[in-house]
């Protein structure tokens, strides 16, 4: 049985993430519903993407990745990539100013979670090497047969795609 240990973000970058996918889709609906007199609906639906383009992108990158870390192994989010890792795969855990996982087929896995900031390497690098060692303990209890890595395109688009729809339908209403 698979059990979620943890599960660890940056605290920073995700609340800054929420904060700005939030402010912009706002202000995309404000856009929406509020054109100026002249505007035509294909040259606000032009803009309302654009800024759609972006609160996916904003999204993406701030509030999206995150490192779930279970009794089974690691499941790391990226930007647009899901790694699921069982501990037997894993060859090795580096840890230098970012963690990075090498696996028994020689590629590495960073996950954007673990990675460098100013404040760490200031630091030593306290919270990369306290999750390395605590991966490490967990990794010890592990399946050692299942070796199996899988990576999956994970962009989320159901929750964007539906915004973008709603945008397209405030600025058609709005306009028309």
């Amino acid at each position: 049985m698979d059990e979620v240990v943890t599960v660890i973000r940056r605290r920073v970058e995700l609340v800054a993430g929420w904060l700005a996918t939030a402010g912009l889709t706002l202000f995309a609906g404000w856009l929406a519903l509020f054109p100026a007199e002249e505007v035509t609906f294909f040259s606000l639906a032009q803009g309302l993407f654009a800024m759609w383009l972006g609160i996916w992108v904003v999204w993406l990158a701030s509030a999206h990745p995150k490192l779930v870390v279970s009794t089974r192994g690691l499941d790391i989010v990226n930007w647009v990539c899901r790694y699921r890792i069982p501990w037997a795969a894993i060859h090795r855990i580096e840890t230098t100013d970012h963690i990075s996982f090498r696996l028994l087929d020689g590629t590495t896995v960073l996950p954007a979670v673990a990675a460098w900031s100013i404040v760490a390497i200031k630091h030593g690098n306290p919270v990369q090497q306290a999750m390395a060692n605590r991966i490490e303990q967990i990794r010890a209890n592990g399946d050692p047969d299942d070796t199996e890595v899988t990576r999956t395109l994970e962009i989320c688009w159901l929750p964007f795609v539906v915004l973008l729809v709603l945008l397209l339908i405030l600025a058609w209403l709005s306009t028309h």
